[in-house]
């Protein structure tokens, strides 16, 4: 009885985990692929700087872009840059993203809250997103299973 609880329980938390997972993978690939027709407007970029963080001996930096943007009347802020996977050329980011220079903000016609500067999904994170996001849900499948063989 305790070993079918403790296995009930371990794939209760990964199923959880997995589900969270599937979730920002499920927000990715449909972020990316709608965003190429979200509704335009001009923005304007509030501060463009490189931010530097160290973690684990490990030095880096990001670019650090704010933006602002009116729909429908009302100001909206945000540091979306784009729906990407990989993390954008720090220092092309902000040669493109100047401080106080006009852009063209790609906003979500049903939140305008939600917004990027470059729409879309390069091809590589397409099929990689694909690809787990079919893993996650071939694990929740899994999990359901083993649960449900395993119950009494």
């Amino acid at each position: 009885m305790f070993d079918d609880l403790r296995l009930i329980l371990v794939w209760s938390l990964t199923y959880l985990f997995i589900l969270g997972v599937w979730g920002w993978l499920a927000f990715r690939l449909y972020g990316g692929l709608a965003s190429k027709k979200w509704l335009r407007v001009s923005g304007k970029i509030l501060r463009s700087r490189l931010r530097k963080w160290s973690f684990l001996g490990k030095n880096d930096q990001y670019p650090d872009i704010v933006y602002q943007y009116l729909v429908n009347g009302k100001w909206y802020t945000s540091k979306n840059i784009t729906f990407a996977l990989a993390r954008p050329n720090t220092v092309e980011m902000i040669e493109k993203y100047e401080a106080y220079a006009l852009v063209v903000v790609f906003y979500h016609p049903g939140s305008p809250g939600i917004s990027v500067l470059k729409p879309g999904l390069p091809k590589f994170d397409l099929l990689f997103l694909s690809f787990c996001f079919a893993w996650a849900s071939f694990l929740v499948g899994a999990g359901l299973w083993t649960i449900l063989v395993n119950l009494p």
